[in-house]
Order: structure tokens, then sequence, then C-alpha cells
């Protein structure tokens, strides 16, 4: 729902309703064989959202928004249980523009999220507790904040241009073991996106050149004595699009034009770490009949 609180005030109100259901069977063999079956639910649990939006200008605006966060988890305790729900908020400010008369968007957003129950490695369980991983525990809370910058538009004719910082800061903030550390250390803090195109003049308007880069910050992962550090990266791409005629168009991609070698996760010790996409071409027609 929009409310109009004022000529330059708008309020944003909404909430979604959800179910959950999670049934698990537990299989016991030996001498005494049994078989027993435990539900876990939730019922009509409303999650909130408030925003409010006010006008600088026309051509600026500002807002603050507050949501609930409510999201069943299925990963399993050692028992065998389904973990807590994960439950939070997430608070953004904001401001959004327009600059050179309409033809770049600019964004800035500061957010905080804060969730609880957590899903997080149980390091003290079996490495074999559920596909060959560790059993999770959901104890705690952490905090996840940091800001977002974004500049995307037509700086010149023929010109466009897509930008993107994100600093994200992640914390326990209420943890037996880990109060004050960083619980998402792979996650990188820092990430930088940048990408243009500019389409030629003249006698080559047909050609469009383009390129753009993913970096980041390092990251690690730490269980007990062992580490494993993943080093910051820049990833290259590049792209040249040539125009048949108004109806079919010919592109073609060069993307980790440098040939980086670099992990693109780091999600655990067990399994789940890979390489990331080598330098690779590839040439692609599109055409509309």
């Amino acid at each position: 729902m929009r409310v109009q609180l004022a000529d330059p005030l708008k309020l944003i109100v909404g909430g979604r309703l959800g179910w959950s259901r999670t049934v698990w069977d537990t299989d016991t063999t030996g001498r005494s064989p049994s078989v027993s079956t435990t539900n876990q639910g939730e019922h009509a649990k409303l999650t909130p959202y408030a925003g409010l939006v006010y006008a600088i200008s026309p051509q600026w605006s500002a807002y603050a928004s507050y949501a609930e966060i409510f999201s069943p988890q299925y990963e399993q305790k050692e028992s065998g249980e389904a973990l807590k729900p994960l439950t939070g908020a997430n608070i953004e400010l904001g401001v959004k523009g327009e600059l050179l008369e309409g033809r770049v968007n600019t964004a800035l957003a500061l957010f905080r999220v804060d969730q609880k129950n957590r899903a997080q490695e149980d390091y003290n369980s079996s490495d074999t507790c559920r596909s060959d991983y560790y059993c999770y525990i959901d104890t705690g809370k952490v905090r996840s904040e940091g800001v977002d910058l974004e500049l995307s538009g037509k700086l010149a004719t023929g010109w466009n241009v897509f930008s993107g910082y994100t600093f994200n800061r992640t914390r326990y903030v209420a943890d037996v073991n880990s109060g004050g550390l960083s619980f998402n250390t792979y996650t990188p803090k820092h990430m930088l996106r940048i990408w243009s195109t500019y389409q030629l003049r003249g006698a080559l308007r047909d050609v469009t050149l383009g390129g753009g880069v993913n970096s980041q910050s390092s990251s690690y992962r730490t269980v007990g004595l062992l580490t494993a550090d993943v080093s910051g990266r820049a990833v290259w791409n590049a792209m040249l699009k040539y125009q048949i005629n108004p109806r079919w168009s010919a592109t073609l991609n060069v993307n980790n034009v440098f040939d980086k070698r670099y992990y693109s996760t780091l999600s655990s010790f067990v399994n789940a770490n890979y390489y990331g996409d080598p330098r690779n071409v590839v040439l692609t027609l599109r055409g509309s009949l």
C-alpha cells in the first residue's frame, strides 16, 4: 500500500504471509530397528515491510526502509532436527538521483542486516553427518553492514557505463566463542564492478566496443588451526558487437581476457571449491524474424 502523507513524502507498507513445514524420518537399524517421524513448521507467519520516500527535487529522492526477515532453514542438527527459522531485520537508508538531464542514474545506500539463528557449521560433529559434511547449529546473532554505490547511464553520445562498488563488513554480535569476530570471512569486504560500451561513429557506426572488470578484495576461511586464503582478484572482459542490419547482430565476447587463475568459491574444506572460468571466447548471432 502506498500513501501520500504530504506533497514530497510517501509511505509504503506491506508484508508477506508464509507457511513452512519440515518432515524428517529417523531410521534406526540393529537388533531393535525402529522408524520415527517428526514434523516442524510455521503457520501464517507475517513478515512486515515499511518504507518512506522523500522527494528532495524532481531529480533526487531520499528513502528509508525496514523489513523483517523470516526464512526456514533445512540444515540439520546432530540430533537430526532441522534448525530454527532464520529471523532478523534489514534496515536501509539511501539517496537516488539523476545527472546529465536524466541520462545517468546514481544511487547511494547504507544497509544493516541483523540475523538470528543463522546456520553455522558444528565442527564438534562428525564431518560425515549429512551429505558428507558437518552438522549445523542455530545459535548466536550476526550482522552485515556496509554501503552500495552505483552509477549507470549514457555519459555521452554512444558511450554507456555501469559501475558499482560495495563495502560489506560482517561480524558476530552475540556468540559464545566468536563475539566481535567476522562470521563470514570468505565474503570479500570490497567489490568493484565497471562495464562500459562505446558505439563508433561515421562509417563504423555499426561497431560497438565494450570492456570491463569485476574485482574484489581477499578473503579466507578458518576451521580450527587450518586457514585457506583466497587472494584479491581483478577479472577483465571485453566485447565486440557488429550490427549486420536492423534485424541481425553478431557479438564476440572474450571473458577473463588475461586468463586469471582464481577460486570462484571457498565454501568449505570438504567440497564445493571451484576455479573460475579460464579465458574463453563466445560468438553469438542474434536476430528477429
